[in-house]
């Protein structure tokens, strides 16, 4: 499938489904308002017969009403098709690698985490702004979570069943996207329910006793029994009721839009996951997990939601100075929350996860030439072939074979950028891909699971009086830390180490640390400028060397960014020196 000319299509075919919609709604807006114009001339002609007046208000409301419910119903499929356009145009937009305006996440980056804020997991032009795909609040912290966790092999296994069979369906994982898409949708979830309270003594004999004495009036100044104005008053009073019930209720911050299309994205996903065919192990779970009483119970709030949603209209106006619609309809809301405010989270949770679980796999499906991981139960197994950075675009992008067996540490030299800090990011973002579920940039990728640990940009901090070298201490301190304190084999990844300090210090303090770690439960990279020190390991058959090179042609610095075997044989710090007309 060409993803680019699917998105493109599926853009064509929205852009005329919402022009067909807005004619459609052009018609019945028009047809809605000659109707009104009809039903306020019968009711002049029979404003003398009380049984004509009556009849001709019956059936020029219940006219209107069922133009204003099919109105809605074309507004609501309108939002629905501009939704699926816009998240097409979106994708469109990834595939171009413009990613501008899109949340990337950089609530959840922690500089003391063991490594996502050297790996650019999170903030501008990270994994999660490129992976995120989910409205909620909740979905991505979800999707955080699982950038941010220890492997969990069996998880990940199950999750790349649930990417290879969904990204099948284009269309599902887009209507879901679209279900669960408003304009504030991150502050909208079921919790605005629990601020209903109930109703004091004065109001529960309020919304009983006045809409019966109203009816009543209604009745009476019918059949010519009372004056109308006995019914107007009562009419005044309980749409003053109203008035101060919904003060209240805006006091609360229950505004009724917001608390509608937060209901309203959880029905939809609710019932479009219970609806779902996909066989995989998590998507049959989390249909399980929503049972028949919890259908039944969503399509009650639904039904509630869909009177909420008619408070706009003239004739629910009418109704509810009569009937105190209103109060009642917000105790019904309690009495459904009081009932499941127990079974509430897990629903919601259901939600967030399937907008996860799909950020997965809208990603997969824009990257087709990625490949899914396989997981080794050998200890220390990290292998792959043509494995590249996936946050760099395809043109400039360069591809590094890598064999993690042979040997428990790698010593990366190389000239100033070559791409030796770029090479170890590469080899950790795709572990954290494939430990997420995600397909990998590369060709063929094994790795068994290990616990990742970075020290990359460390630097110095004025209020906590830290200069670089030291924080970068305490980060080695961190690595060691973590070795010990778990039994998961740790691979890390430490750039330029201890470049804070003086060569001497540096040299000595490295080997040091070399020692130490080539005993422990680990195995990691090391890049360096310092090439005595990769040649004292030479022999050492628990290290190996690799490096980057560059080569000096007509006073142009080319790299080719290519992993070699051995020490870096060139340097180029004089030679850009002196492109930049510092020394001669």
């Amino acid at each position: 499938m060409d993803i680019k000319k699917t998105l493109q299509g599926r853009v064509s075919f929205e852009q005329k489904k919402l022009s067909e919609l807005k004619t459609q709604n052009s018609v019945i807006a028009a047809t809605r308002t000659i109707v009104f114009i009809l039903f306020i001339a019968l009711i002049y002609f029979f404003a003398s017969s009380d049984l004509w007046f009556l009849l001709s208000l019956a059936i020029g409301a219940g006219v209107f009403i069922a133009l204003i419910i099919k109105y809605n119903k074309n507004q609501d499929l309108t939002l629905f098709h501009k939704n699926l356009l816009q998240i097409s145009e979106e994708e469109l937009r990834r595939c171009s690698g413009d990613f501008e305006g899109f949340d990337d996440g950089h609530r959840f980056s922690s500089p003391t985490h063991s490594y996502t804020h050297d790996l650019d997991v999170f903030g501008e032009k990270s994994l999660f702004q490129q992976f995120n795909r989910c409205n909620t609040l909740g979905g991505k912290e979800i999707l955080s979570s699982w950038l941010r966790q220890e492997p969990n092999v069996e998880q990940a296994k199950r999750r790349q069943d649930l990417i290879k069979e969904v990204s099948q369906d284009l269309h599902w994982v887009h209507c879901f996207l679209a279900n669960t898409r408003s304009k504030h949708t991150e502050k909208h979830d079921f919790s605005s329910l629990s601020q209903i309270k109930p109703h004091g003594i004065l109001v529960a004999i309020v919304k009983v006793l006045f809409p019966i004495a109203a009816i009543a009036l209604l009745i009476l100044a019918s059949i010519g029994g009372i004056s109308w104005s006995f019914f107007m008053l009562s009419f005044v009073i309980n749409f003053a009721v109203l008035v101060n019930f919904n003060q209240r209720m805006i006091r609360l911050g229950l505004k009724t839009d917001h608390l509608l299309t937060g209901i309203q994205l959880y029905i939809s996903g609710l019932q479009q996951i219970s609806q779902s065919k996909f066989q995989n192990a998590i998507m049959q779970k989390e249909r399980e997990q929503i049972t028949a009483l919890a259908i039944r119970e969503i399509k009650k709030l639904k039904k509630l939601v869909n009177l909420l949603d008619a408070r706009s209209n003239v004739f629910y106006g009418l109704f509810n100075g009569v009937l105190l619609i209103d109060l009642h309809l917000f105790d019904m809301l309690r009495t459904w929350n009081q009932r499941n405010q127990f079974r509430i989270p897990e629903w919601a949770d259901a939600v967030h996860r399937m907008e996860a679980y799909l950020s997965l796999v809208s990603y997969s499906m824009l990257h087709p030439e990625f490949t899914f991981p396989i997981f080794s139960q050998a200890p220390f197994t990290l292998n792959g072939l043509a494995i590249g950075h996936p946050l760099i675009d395809t043109e400039s992008r360069v591809k590094n074979d890598f064999d993690l067996s042979s040997a428990q540490l790698f010593l990366v030299t190389g000239s100033n950028m070559s791409g030796k800090s770029t090479f170890l990011r590469t080899i950790a973002v795709n572990l954290i891909m494939a430990y997420a579920g995600l397909p990998v940039c590369a060709k063929k990728f094994t790795a068994s699971p290990f616990l990742i640990f970075t020290s990359m940009r460390t630097q110095d901090d004025l209020a906590e009086h830290t200069s670089s070298f030291y924080a970068e201490i305490k980060r080695i301190r961190s690595l060691l830390d973590q070795i010990d304190g778990s039994e998961m084999a740790t691979l890390f990844f430490l750039d330029e180490i201890l470049k804070g300090t003086n060569s001497v210090d540096r040299h000595l303090g490295a080997q040091g640390l070399i020692q130490r770690l080539i005993h422990k439960n680990c195995k990691g990279f090391i890049s360096t400028h310092d090439l005595q020190l990769a040649d004292e390991y030479e022999k050492d058959p628990h290290v190996k060397n690799y490096s980057f090179n560059s080569e000096l042609i007509n006073d142009e610095l080319l790299f080719d960014y290519k992993l070699t075997s051995g020490k870096c044989q060139n340097t180029n710090a004089s030679a850009l020196m002196r492109k930049m007309g510092i020394v001669s």
